[in-house]
């Protein structure tokens, strides 16, 4: 409370920056933010629409073509594929990126993250 009380008003100070800065870092600190969460939420959303797009194109193609389940199957193949590659490089960005975050905050707290 008391952080939260000095974030939102902190004295007129020459280090009034960064201040606010350490503020914000701390808020968030160990709490649940939803902000944080929700690219995550999406990535099983977007391997879902690649499968159904494909599977779905497959079949179309199928009934223009009349090669019955191939192009059907193909698509399904295809759209799995290819959705588990971007799940994958979604993930290991959004991880990436985390990592990032999480090592300035460390560098912030005046420690420095020696790899």
């Amino acid at each position: 409370m008391t952080v939260a009380v000095r974030c939102l008003n902190p004295a007129a100070s020459p280090e009034r920056l960064r201040f606010v800065e350490l503020c914000r870092m701390r808020a968030g600190g160990g709490k649940f933010r939803g902000a944080d969460f929700a690219p995550y939420l999406t990535l099983g959303l977007q391997l879902a629409i690649s499968v159904l797009v494909f599977f779905f194109i497959g079949r179309w193609l199928d009934g223009v073509l009349g090669m019955s389940p191939w192009l059907m199957i193909t698509g399904l193949v295809l759209g799995t594929v290819g959705g588990f590659i971007q799940f994958f490089r979604a993930a290991i960005r959004l991880g990436k990126k985390e990592d990032d975050r999480s090592s300035d905050r460390r560098n912030a707290g005046g420690r420095h993250d020696e790899r």
